[in-house]
């Protein structure tokens, strides 16, 4: 199973709580792709930010950004009916960080995926923050170009809630833990004894196993069941990178 595949699997086995979030215009591709990879079983409904045509463009500009919308829409009903809500969210000032930040804070959604490449800076900026407050994933396209001319677009997910569980849902000794991880320690035993080293008082095996079992939970880490248990990062904690990455 490629990482696509995993990919769409969890996005199908999850229930219809997902809110798709994407800016409409500057480039169709960025905005159609997005939708026809996440647009699968799971997603409740689409949020789509828009600049108000006659205020912020030409008039060749307002009917390219008019036909985007349309075929975005015509995209989501074609791919799930009525079952999908669209919400149509239109931008008076597409440079204005806060009404973004706003527009998105005051919507409550149990589940998110935004769209980070198909609008201006400060969409992708306000979007970022708001999937770190409440543990959403984001989603990017990588782009192959040949002599100038873009020959594919694929948009990677971004999985954030292992980063913001490792900020907001760990104590020291799950610190303690992540650091013998790094330095290459990938059994029970020995981050038992790296932590006992460098600490001054005793930590029990239990204990680490205990506080193993909740990283794995949190998402950082893997857990490989054999005779002895191997530890890794989980690969949505090493697809975001630590500040010490090598």
């Amino acid at each position: 199973m490629t990482d696509n595949d995993e990919k769409y699997s969890s996005l199908n086995s999850e229930k219809n709580n997902i809110t798709l979030v994407t800016f409409i215009g500057f480039q169709e591709h960025l905005v159609l792709n997005f939708l026809r990879t996440y647009l699968r079983n799971g997603v409740k409904e689409v949020m789509l930010f828009s600049s108000i045509p006659q205020r912020n463009a030409t008039e060749g500009k307002s009917t390219i950004d008019r036909e985007i919308r349309e075929k975005a829409i015509k995209l989501i009903r074609d791919s799930s009916g009525e079952d999908v809500t669209i919400i149509v969210k239109e931008i008076e000032n597409i440079w204005d960080f806060q009404d973004y930040y706003f527009q998105l804070s005051r919507k409550a959604v149990e589940d998110a995926i935004i769209n980070l490449s198909a609008g201006p800076a400060v969409f992708s900026a306000a979007g970022m923050i708001w999937a770190l407050e409440h543990g959403y994933r984001v989603s990017y396209s990588v782009e192959y170009h040949d002599d100038g001319k873009l020959v594919s677009s694929v948009f990677s997910l971004l999985d954030l809630r292992p980063y913001i569980n490792s900020v907001f849902s760990t104590d020291n000794v799950d610190k303690m833990i992540l650091s013998a991880l790094k330095k290459g320690k990938s059994d029970t035993l020995q981050i038992n004894r790296y932590i006992n080293d460098i600490t001054d008082y005793r930590i029990s095996l239990r204990t680490v196993e205990i506080h193993l079992g909740k990283l794995n939970k949190l998402g950082i880490i893997d857990i490989t069941k054999g005779r002895v248990n191997k530890l890794t990062f989980s690969q949505k904690w090493s697809k975001i990178g630590t500040p010490d990455r090598k």
